[in-house]
């Protein structure tokens, strides 16, 4: 296992690297969500392993937030290799739309939103054509990606070429609606175009609905997957997510164990466990100095108090307005939605109303195309628009306060995104509390909270916020 960490990064606890079997270096390049970062680092692991490790055979990407539930089951993931089965087996996504896509762009329909942002990057593209000498392009799964040496032996040849390409995507408009993850597209079209045109998954990544493993997961859907499969996306990376505790801890092995084997006690038993957690949640101070995240939208044309949103839109990566005489909601933290689906029509429902100190938000939507799809749509962002140390979401049920715990973001309208999740429950009034403590340097800047909305779900909350006081 190489662990690569960012320039300058240290781990606060050093025992793990003295397992003769982890290394740990520090890659030369920052990371981030979006553009090539994510590429580089894992080429850089590759790189060291092929020159410090001796001989191997095969290599496969992954990362801090894939949850290992069992243990690898090599010779399986070395058959579904051999088969031949490239599309990985999801919950939510087809790669198989994704396939064979010619580098002039991408004009089919229902394929990956990062085709959005590859079609805009005109000198990406032609790097990718004319310096590396690739035709066709295909996204995959990088999460799991497990392939032959021989294989990222070929892509680390083009180490060169993958430079120019960092070097060529600066180049193209700098557009968070045209990001993306280059990882997913740039190792599979290598190996599909100069390699074997063999790879494989060992990662499942659950890409519809909360998209989080969980207990539910770890008991049902989990178990049952093919045996190529010991690792799943995404969780909390975190050592009191629960998810963790159940499979990095004898007593939460014992408890999986008991669960799944005894159906009659599971109810019973996870009951019991989430009580647990839920008494640790409430620990902590109460604060009552809240304000409306609305409170400081005085000045923002098309803000009265109330805002309603009704209509069809493009999940193609694009910002939708939220406040109409709003021109740049973005870059003047004014309320926004945008979308994380592509190539689809959303037709969305977002319901603002300001009273006292908090914000009434009502979200839902629908797929015109999958009337039942409980797939993610997409985020609405709303900001303070000075700097908070804390906000809070208050719900009249349990079951939307998990739902959208689980898909909770921030962001800087900028470069970068964060899934947080919150710090401690709290019950007032016959109202689940969510507490998101805003950490380290993010408290003393300006951030968009970005609530999840989701198909055919509806979401009702009310937000509130504590001002960052005086650094």
């Amino acid at each position: 296992m190489i662990i690569n960490l960012a320039p300058g990064r240290r781990l606060v606890d050093p025992a793990l690297g003295a397992h003769e079997r982890v290394h740990i270096i520090n890659g030369h390049i920052e990371r981030s969500k979006w553009g090539m970062g994510l590429s580089i680092g894992h080429l850089e692991s590759y790189a060291y392993a092929a020159r410090e490790l001796g001989a191997f055979d095969f290599f496969c990407t992954t990362a801090s937030n894939a949850l290992f539930f069992r243990k690898p089951d090599f010779s399986a993931v070395i058959s579904e290799l051999e088969a031949g089965n490239i599309f990985p087996a999801t919950h939510g996504r087809d790669y198989s739309k994704d396939y064979d896509i010619s580098v002039k762009g991408y004009d089919g329909e229902g394929g990956s939103w990062a085709w959005t942002g590859f079609n805009q990057s005109e000198n990406f593209r032609r790097s990718l054509e004319e310096g590396c000498g690739i035709t066709r392009c295909s996204v995959t799964q990088i999460e799991g990606l497990f392939a032959r040496k021989q294989d990222w032996d070929i892509i680390l040849d083009h180490q060169q070429q993958i430079d120019a390409l960092r070097h060529a995507l600066t180049q193209d408009p700098d557009d968070p609606r045209n990001y993306m993850a280059v990882e997913e597209m740039l190792f599979s079209t290598f190996i599909l175009q100069f390699g074997s045109r063999r790879f494989s998954h060992l990662c499942f990544v659950f890409w519809n609905g909360l998209g989080r493993v969980g207990p539910a997961e770890l008991l049902t859907t989990l178990p049952d997957l093919p045996p190529h499969f010991c690792c799943a996306k995404w969780f909390d990376r975190q050592i009191t997510d629960p998810a963790a505790i159940l499979v990095g801890t004898d007593a939460g092995r014992a408890l999986l164990a008991a669960c799944r084997t005894t159906p009659v006690k599971r109810s019973v038993v996870l009951a019991q466990m989430y009580e647990s957690l839920k008494a640790l949640n409430n620990l902590g101070p109460i604060c009552s100095a809240e304000n409306s995240i609305a409170r400081n939208w005085h000045d923002l044309s098309g803000w009265n108090g109330r805002a309603l949103v009704e209509g069809r839109i493009d999940l193609a990566r694009q910002v939708e307005t939220i406040l109409e005489d709003v021109r740049q909601p973005v870059e003047t933290f004014a309320p926004f939605f945008l979308t994380e689906a592509a190539h689809r029509g959303f037709d969305l429902s977002v319901s603002l109303t300001e009273a006292g100190d908090d914000l009434q938000v009502i979200a839902t939507g629908q797929f015109p195309d999958d009337r039942l799809s409980t797939a993610l749509a997409g985020y609405l962002y709303l900001s303070y628009r000075t700097p908070v140390s804390e906000f809070i979401l208050s719900f009249d049920n349990r079951d939307s306060a998990r739902r959208v715990a689980e898909r909770t973001v921030l962001y800087d309208n900028g470069h970068h995104f964060s899934l947080v999740t919150p710090d401690r429950e709290t019950e007032a009034n016959g109202e689940v509390r969510l507490h998101f403590r805003v950490k380290d340097e993010a408290k003393f800047k300006v951030i968009s909270i970005g609530l999840p909305c989701f198909g055919r779900i509806f979401t009702s909350l009310r937000l509130t916020v504590l001002e960052t006081p005086p650094q």
